[in-house]
């Protein structure tokens, strides 16, 4: 229920209300904005299955794949609205809708590589889950970096507060893994650790797709 709820709280999301940038330019106009909400809607449907992916103990496999798809299709939107509205449309744009574009697919790229890790822990592959494990704090305390410095001040729209908490939870539960993965290679099975900047990505998959419609005009 908690990502539909903030799924609905983003909408209005692009309008700047005020300030230097609050021109004759509607965002929403764009087919490309209105493309990229679109994805969004579907983006947000694939969190949900990874939430239920990791409550009912699937595969770290499949959450894995999912989290990386959720990944690859939010860096896609953000490119789309980067590359293809003018600097004057794209500034336009609510801040705290580009930051939860570009913040939210580090997220997921750390879930991502926080269930692969475990999936090579599983399979006794003992230094390879360290470097991803390592990896995923980067990605996360370099996530941190692009949100506002106060994040808890009580002008920080509550996207922004969401994402900063999903971020301190994952740091925290990566550094678990970590510490004990860790522990147990340095005691136990002394395998040698790739450079946490060197590992291949994850496997992306993303599942959800649009039904298609056809509007009938009589009704309208």
């Amino acid at each position: 229920a908690s990502i539909w709820n903030y799924a609905a709280s983003l909408f209005p999301v692009l309008l700047q209300e005020s300030g230097k940038n609050a021109l004759d330019v509607i965002p929403e106009s764009f087919e490309c904005v209105l493309s990229v909400l679109c994805e969004l809607a579907l983006i947000n449907a694939q969190e949900f299955m990874i939430q239920l992916a990791v409550q009912t103990n699937k595969s770290p496999s499949l959450t894995c794949k999912l989290s990386m798809g959720v990944c690859t299709q939010l860096k896609q939107c953000h490119k789309r609205l980067h590359t293809s509205l003018s600097k004057t449309v794209y500034e336009s744009m609510r801040n705290d809708f580009v930051v939860y574009v570009k913040v939210r697919a580090d997220l997921y790229h750390a879930i991502a590589l926080k269930y692969n890790g475990k999936l090579l822990k599983q399979n006794e592959k003992h230094g390879e889950c360290i470097a991803y494990f390592q990896s995923a704090i980067n990605i996360l305390k370099h996530a941190q970096n692009k949100l506002p410095s106060d994040p808890k001040s009580k002008s920080t729209p509550q996207s922004v507060v969401v994402i900063q908490k999903s971020i301190v939870k994952q740091l925290q539960s990566v550094d678990v893994l970590l510490k004990a993965a860790k522990s147990d290679n340095n005691s136990v099975y002394f395998e040698s650790v790739p450079k946490s900047d060197q590992i291949e990505p994850p496997e992306a998959m993303f599942r959800m797709k649009p039904d298609p419609f056809t509007p009938d005009w009589n009704l309208l």
